[in-house]
């Protein structure tokens, strides 16, 4: 597997965002929905949700949060409401630390 993307945010005044960075893994995981969720369940990751980036600002704060795009293709504007947008495509996987904000802009 190759190296991840690495994203840094600072609190924004709205958003906390944290000291960790955002991990982006292009091509992570196989685009398929249950693989994902076999492949996060091994690491202690139970799967929550299976649709798309609500599309408001919020973050998670006492909570690690792992995607996995199984289809298609989406971007994310990530750390708030000046952060970075970042496109992701079927078989990426995002770890976003907790008290990272996220916001889905556009999904396919």
């Amino acid at each position: 597997m190759r190296e991840p993307e690495a994203y840094y945010f600072a609190k924004d005044g709205t958003v906390p965002n944290s000291r960790q960075p955002l991990l982006v893994y292009r091509g992570g995981l196989a685009a398929d929905a249950d693989m994902i969720e076999r492949a996060f369940a091994v690491h202690a990751w139970p799967p929550r949700w299976r649709a798309g980036v609500y599309p408001w600002h919020h973050f998670h704060p006492h909570a690690h949060e792992a995607l996995g795009v199984a289809s298609g293709h989406g971007r994310v504007l990530f750390g708030g409401p000046n952060g970075t947008e970042i496109t992701l495509a079927a078989g990426d996987v995002a770890v976003v630390p907790a008290g990272v904000g996220h916001c889905g802009v556009q999904a396919s």
